[in-house]
């Protein structure tokens, strides 16, 4: 009896300790992943960045520069044609998409350009401007290598703003207030056979 009993309080303990360090561990990833974001985040907005050099869809060399001539806020969606997240946006960046562009300029930055052409014909996308093949070292110093990623670019050339990722909870409502739209969400993952 009194050996089942041990067990019993053994069995308790363990759960309980278990149970603890799930939690601590839980939150130690989350404090860390936020925090990390954060940093990632203050290290973009607010400084400038050099033009981008790239090729157009035509295979030319482009350099987007900021303001001159053109004075519009510039507004880069770094994506991929492989992207899973950059397909689930895909009804968010069509409403982006949609604003008027008479302050706005809306470039498509891809990070690859196979199946690039393909990708923008049958979603039906229509950016102001499309690059790809930018120098890797430029965009791991614009912060543009997630896709998706949206950055907000001043006629000056500083980042204004900049969201990491598909338009998801905590940044869906910061995009919809910042550009004065309603987002329709995410598209739903295809369903698994």
């Amino acid at each position: 009896m009194a050996k089942r009993a041990f067990d019993v309080a053994f069995l308790v303990v363990f759960i309980g300790m278990a149970a603890t360090c799930a939690t601590l561990s839980y939150r130690l990833y989350t404090t860390r992943s936020t925090t990390v974001e954060q940093r990632a985040l203050a290290s973009v907005v607010g400084r400038k960045i050099a033009p981008l050099t790239g090729l157009s869809r035509s295979g030319t060399v482009k350099r987007l520069d900021w303001g001159s001539p053109d004075s519009r806020t510039t507004v880069i969606y770094a994506f991929s044609p492989t992207c899973v997240w950059c397909a689930r946006n895909l009804p968010n960046l069509k409403a982006l998409l949609a604003i008027p562009r008479s302050r706005l300029r809306i470039v498509g930055l891809s990070l690859s350009g196979q199946g690039l052409e393909d990708y923008l014909e049958v979603n039906g996308l229509q950016f102001d401007e499309v690059l790809h093949g930018v120098n890797s070292i430029d965009l791991v110093q614009d912060g543009l290598v997630a896709t998706p990623t949206t950055m907000v670019v001043s006629a000056q050339g500083v980042v204004r703003k900049y969201w990491r990722g598909a338009y998801l909870q905590r940044s869906q409502p910061e995009v919809e207030a910042f550009f004065g739209l309603k987002l329709p969400g995410l598209k739903a993952e295809p369903a698994q056979p």
